[in-house]
């Protein structure tokens, strides 16, 4: 049995690659361990595609094709990189696939199909695949007419809207426009963040950070840049922190759930992530895309409103999160 490999990565739009075919081979020779870049739009040449995919094959083990496949990426990287062409490897894209079940029951009727992996893959070479499918991972329900038309009944003209939340629905939107799923998370929480109003702190607090302000104005061994600095930053503290504040408005929430969570713990940590991939400190592809998707349903709770959403759904728990083929 040999093996191969195979990339697939997407363009922010066709015309990046300057190719009128619809499949190159990037090494001498058309034999079946030559490297190939193609379309991923059938039909449609590489100039004209913005998803393409580069394949190789005949390696003796599956370590051998994925190794050669890292390289030819590094390798399509380096060459990108020189050339301005903008390129998603799928390293943090939501990842979809086809459920094992309707996988094998394609293959019972005959069609040898693997799932479309955004980024590198290997598989047997032989049988060779018909097919490389791709399931959705939205993780987001389409709407019923009934749900639809239960909002309009409950939701009705001169319903309070403010400007903020029209923001924040618009951010909310937006973020259905992007493949990246870090991307959306920071879209979302930034949709959150303007819905949050932070409170003054305390008479004993905030008098407290007076002094802590006249302290550093009246300190001769600081530069004028940093007592401008510092006090700018003492002033921030006279409000509340976007954490506590934040806590504060899930907590209007706080007979719901997300991801097995209390509102004001789903928001903290939600904002523990937002903060590492904001800051580059580093969060995980896993934690992103387990919270993108209860992180949008909480994101609508708050611009519905618990009152709507008690007068929506019969249960406290609201609408479920589901899955999509």
């Amino acid at each position: 049995m040999s093996y191969s490999f195979r990339i697939r990565f997407n363009l922010p739009t066709a015309g990046y690659l300057p190719f009128d075919e619809e499949r190159r081979f990037l090494t001498s020779g058309a034999t079946d361990a030559a490297v190939a870049i193609a379309s991923g739009r059938l039909g449609k040449s590489l100039r004209a595609a913005d998803r393409i995919v580069v394949t190789g094959g005949g390696f003796a083990t599956q370590l051998d094709a994925q190794s050669a496949g890292s390289q030819w990426r590094s390798r399509l990287e380096h060459v990108f990189a020189t050339t301005r062409i903008p390129a998603d490897f799928g390293d943090r894209s939501p990842s979809g696939s086809l459920s094992e079940p309707f996988r094998r029951a394609l293959l019972e009727q005959g069609h040898v199909v693997i799932n479309d992996v955004h980024g590198l893959m290997t598989y047997p070479s032989e049988p060779t695949p018909g097919n490389f499918v791709s399931g959705s991972a939205s993780g987001i329900a389409a709407p019923t007419q009934q749900s639809v038309e239960a909002a309009l009944t409950v939701i009705t003209l001169g319903n309070t809207w403010s400007p903020l939340a029209s923001l924040a629905y618009d951010l909310y939107s937006k973020s259905y426009f992007v493949e990246s799923a870090d991307a959306r998370f920071l879209l979302l929480m930034v949709a959150v963040e303007t819905l949050i109003e932070q409170k003054s702190r305390t008479p004993a607090a905030e008098h407290h950070v007076e002094r802590l302000i006249e302290a550093t104005k009246g300190n001769d061994l600081l530069t004028k840049p940093e007592v401008d600095s510092l006090v700018g930053a003492l002033k921030q503290l006279r409000q509340e922190s976007i954490g506590a504040a934040g806590k504060r408005l899930a907590s209007q929430l706080e007979r719901r759930s997300y991801a097995d969570m209390s509102p004001a713990h789903f928001f903290t940590q939600c904002y523990n992530v937002r903060s590492q991939l904001v800051h580059g400190s580093g969060s995980k592809v896993e934690d992103v895309n387990t919270l993108v998707g209860p992180l949008d349903l909480f994101v609508s709770h708050l611009l519905a409103g618990d009152e709507v959403l008690e007068r929506l759904y019969s249960t406290t728990a609201g609408p479920t999160i589901t899955s999509t083929e």
